[in-house]
């Protein structure tokens, strides 16, 4: 719930303003992410899939497992867990995930006991936004919701669950967090979403754990940083998938979920492919015309 106990009726009004703006600024940001008619039949059904992601924990290979169920237990108050770096391969899922962890905190918001208050960044946006890389909450909050100095002096008390996508599309190379003084925020979780390429080609993974470290770490050490990779797509995951984008694309003229996964099976190259979500849905807008051109051919596809 709000603090608001503690602080005078006008600061109260002003603390419920500021909440408002940053739900209704989230929920403008998760309805552009719903499909809509202008879209290709191809990006409605991307924004329409999901399946849950697995991860794995970068310090700890045997904790693995569905990333919503990792990210609760390390925001656990007792992991001390401030900021948690989510790496991934391009067309991974990263992106996706955070959007419906969007979806997801703005109705725990709105019907539950949860009030952690939704803060969703696109990285690759801050110029465009005019927000500085050291400054991305204060500007945030200054210049896409235009709050006031008092506002930002209360916003900061208030439990924040910001989602920052994109690390590695900026051209910066500082500590986020530290550069940031997130430390300065009291009741804040962060997620921050990167592709291992930003630290390097083909890095070992103890140098891109190092890396992650001087990238994320906070300066307290009372605080920690978490850090998970994506696993790519298991088998079930690519059946759910098929499964989901048959029912919602209506693209496969005849084609069942089985025809679909023993095509991907039998052609030479595409069950390497499909574990990736973005090229698994490419795949499926394809494969028909695939099968009709080449009925009775062998056929190594090329993406």
């Amino acid at each position: 719930m709000f603090q608001l106990q503690r602080l005078s009726s006008e600061n109260q009004a002003s603390l419920k303003a500021a909440c408002d703006k940053i739900i209704n600024y989230a929920q403008t940001q998760s309805d552009s992410y719903v499909p809509s008619e202008e879209m290709s039949d191809w990006q409605k059904a991307c924004l329409s899939i999901y399946v849950p992601p697995e991860a794995i924990n970068l310090r700890d290979s045997t904790q693995h497992g569905i990333l919503s169920m990792l990210l609760e237990e390390a925001f656990q108050p007792t992991n001390n867990n401030r900021i948690v770096c989510l790496v991934g391969d391009p067309g991974g899922g990263k992106t996706t995930f955070l959007r419906h962890l969007l979806r997801e905190r703005l109705e725990a918001y709105r019907t539950t006991q949860a009030r952690w208050l939704p803060i969703f960044i696109s990285l690759n946006k801050i110029q465009e936004q005019e927000l500085r890389i050291e400054y991305l909450l204060q500007d945030y909050f200054r210049k896409n919701l235009l709050l006031d100095a008092n506002q930002l002096i209360l916003i900061k008390t208030q439990p924040l669950f910001v989602l920052c996508d994109g690390y590695d599309e900026i051209g910066y190379g500082g500590n986020l967090y530290q550069d940031n003084h997130w430390e300065e925020w009291s009741n804040v979780c962060f997620i921050v979403t990167t592709r291992p390429e930003k630290f390097g080609e083909q890095l070992q993974s103890s140098n891109l754990l190092n890396a992650l470290e001087r990238a994320f770490k906070p300066a307290l050490p009372e605080y920690q940083l978490a850090l998970f990779q994506l696993q790519e797509f298991y088998p079930p995951q690519v059946e759910a998938f098929t499964r989901q984008w048959l029912a919602i694309s209506g693209m496969q003229q005849g084609m069942n979920v089985q025809q679909l996964l023993g095509a991907m099976q039998q052609l030479p190259g595409l069950s390497e492919l499909n574990r990736n979500p973005v090229i698994l849905s490419l795949l499926l807008y394809a494969l028909p015309d695939i099968l009709r051109q080449n009925l009775g051919d062998t056929v190594t596809v090329q993406l």
